[in-house]
């Protein structure tokens, strides 16, 4: 119960909070066995947010959102593995989905995530990161999952944001960027990060982090984490 309103929370809901915010909870169960994942952010990581959620107008979400059905399921998933660094960057992307769905609520549709299709867009997504190289056709991931390739693509557009092709390119960036790192030249980490044409890796390396893969090692070690990161998490 929030302000007089009454929202039935269930498996997936979301319910954002605030520092001040009375509420009160009330479990069918005598004895409930439920698991809740709270995410804190610091009030100066939300602050560019929370317009958009408050002119989206609302507090709590039954059904969430696609977008934020995906990142809630490697939210868990880090947190079942104990992995704090994933833990950390599906925060972060967590942050970023409730402000772009904040500001446009009816982007990816309001439509229960189907578990199945959520189920193979994640495996897809986890594979691509495992081995973002791998030069494999849209068709035979989405025979991985069991899936047509149209419905893969849809998945992924209503889940992640980015097509199955995007996410590889993504992924492949960010391989190279850290290839770049490890002190290998601009063509080797374009070659080994996936891409076969190197004018095509540059171009797409300075949109993705605003400067030359040559000057790339230029910027210290922290900044450069930090672009990965956030390209990584950013908006489709």
């Amino acid at each position: 119960m929030v302000e007089g309103t009454r929202h039935r929370l269930t498996t997936g809901s979301v319910f954002l909070t605030h520092p001040g915010l009375a509420f009160r909870c009330r479990h069918d169960k005598r004895c409930p066995d439920d698991v809740c994942l709270t995410v804190a952010f610091e009030p100066d990581a939300v602050a560019g947010a929370e317009a958009a959620w408050a002119g989206a107008g609302w507090a709590a979400r039954r059904v969430p959102t696609p977008r934020l059905a995906y990142v809630g399921g490697r939210l868990a998933g880090a947190a079942g593995a104990g992995d704090g660094f994933e833990l950390e960057r599906w925060a972060l992307a967590g942050l970023t989905a409730l402000a772009a769905d904040g500001r446009g609520a009816g982007g990816r549709g309001h439509y229960a995530p189907r578990p199945a299709d959520l189920d193979a867009v994640t495996t897809t997504c986890r594979a691509i990161e495992a081995d973002p190289a791998a030069r494999r056709s849209i068709a035979a991931r989405a025979r991985d999952v069991g899936l047509t390739s149209t419905r893969l693509t849809h998945g992924f557009r209503r889940y992640v944001g980015l097509s199955p092709h995007q996410y590889v390119v993504r992924w492949r960036l960010a391989a190279a960027a850290e290839l770049l790192d490890q002190g290998r030249s601009v063509s080797d980490s374009c070659w080994r990060s996936g891409f076969e044409n190197l004018s095509h890796f540059c171009r797409g390396f300075r949109r993705a982090f605003g400067l030359r893969a040559s000057e790339w090692r230029r910027l210290p070690l922290p900044e450069r984490r930090r672009k990965v990161q956030a390209f990584l998490r950013g908006p489709a």
